[in-house]
Order: structure tokens, then C-alpha cells, then sequence
């Protein structure tokens, strides 16, 4: 008869541990500032959403959290860094043939470095997390992206 206390005491303990897990990942992501949601800027409120979505749908655990955190940070940087360096410098529509042709070739180069920050990622985060769990995380990049753009053009057409 004790047996079920312990589950329910124990899915309890699991379930606070979430939330305080939760609540950490938003602070830590959001630099927690003073100010509040009206004066923070949008894309810390955005960031603090994504670190939240995350967490909760790849289900990290404490310790795991910890260490993927530092990892997921700095190849956020790196991929922001490596997509600014993809913009070209002037419009399409203002380049010559040679031009255009040379920003293709410097874009999939771009690309390629993208992709190959993302294989050391992995690499990374295999010392961290379960396979599964670095597929519910693209997964949740994913579907976190998808809801972002739905939630931007409901904004549009109000």
C-alpha cells in the first residue's frame, strides 16, 4: 500500500523539478533583467518563449540542462554570426551577372559552414543527450519557428 504514495511523491518530485528547470532556462536565456515584459525588448521576450518551449518539449533534465545550455548558446551565435555573413551586400536587382554569380558561390560556401557548425553541434551534444532527445530538439526549433510565423502573421492581418 505504500507503493502508490511513492509513485505519486516521486511524479510530483519529477514534475516540480520541470517547472524549476523551466524557470531557470528562462532566466538564464533571457539574461534576467530588471525590466519588465512591456520595456524588455521583443526578441528577449521571444528568446525567453524559445528557451521555454524547449525545454519543456525535449524534456531535459537538470543536469542535462545545465550542460546543454553553454552548447546550444554559442552554436546559436555561430549560425546567427554564419547567416549575417550569408546577406549579400547590395540588392539582386543592382548586380551584374559576375556579381550575382560570385555572391551565389560565397552563399552555398556559407551554407556549408552552417552546416558543418551544426555536425560539431551534434557531435556536442551527443555527450550531453540521448539521440532521441537531439531529435525532439530540432523538432522543437522546428515547430517553435512555425508557431512564431503564425503568431506574427496573425498580428499582420488583425
Amino acid at each position: 500500500m505504500s507503493t502508490p504514495i511513492k509513485i505519486d511523491i516521486m511524479s510530483y518530485l519529477i514534475h516540480v523539478q520541470s517547472m524549476l528547470l523551466l524557470l531557470l532556462g528562462i532566466c538564464l536565456g533571457a539574461n534576467a533583467t530588471a525590466q519588465n515584459d512591456s520595456t524588455r525588448p521583443l526578441e528577449d521576450r521571444i528568446e525567453a518563449q524559445r528557451i521555454a518551449f524547449i525545454t519543456e518539449t525535449v524534456d531535459l533534465t537538470s543536469r542535462e540542462a545545465q550542460a546543454f545550455w553553454p552548447l546550444f548558446n554559442a552554436y546559436r551565435k555561430d549560425e546567427k554570426a554564419l547567416k549575417a555573413e550569408k546577406s549579400p551586400s547590395k540588392s539582386p536587382i543592382d548586380m551584374d551577372d559576375a556579381e550575382a554569380r560570385d555572391h551565389i558561390q560565397h552563399m552555398l560556401a556559407t551554407e556549408q559552414k552552417i552546416l558543418d557548425r551544426k555536425k560539431i553541434f551534434v557531435d556536442e551534444l551527443e555527450e550531453v543527450l540521448s539521440p532521441k532527445k537531439i531529435m525532439r530538439l530540432f523538432r522543437a526549433e522546428r515547430q517553435f519557428k512555425e508557431r512564431l510565423l503564425r503568431a506574427i502573421n496573425r498580428r499582420k492581418n488583425r
